[in-house]
């Protein structure tokens, strides 16, 4: 879940009592798994699975994410869509 820093501000949060912190906490199930970073082979995955099978796009579409699969989706969407309408 995000970055280690959200991490430890839940637990801070919810030790000192902060509103909310405690309701975060208990729905996360009180633990936080640690995920590998979103690798290439990831990212071309996700790409032939919605239909992008252009190896080069899914590459640069890896180098644009630094990681994050929300911008993934938003760049696999924009190509299909631009190629859709062409």
């Amino acid at each position: 879940m995000g970055v280690p820093a959200l991490e430890k501000r839940i637990i801070r949060g919810a030790k000192i009592d902060k509103i909310g912190y405690k309701e975060v906490l208990s729905r996360l199930g009180g633990t936080f798994i640690k995920l590998n970073p979103t690798s290439l082979e990831d990212v071309i995955t996700v790409c032939e699975a919605n239909g992008l099978n252009d190896r080069e796009e899914a590459e640069m579409i890896y180098h644009l994410s630094n990681g994050d699969l929300r911008i993934v989706k938003q760049k696999v969407k924009k190509h299909l869509l631009l190629n859709q309408a062409a």
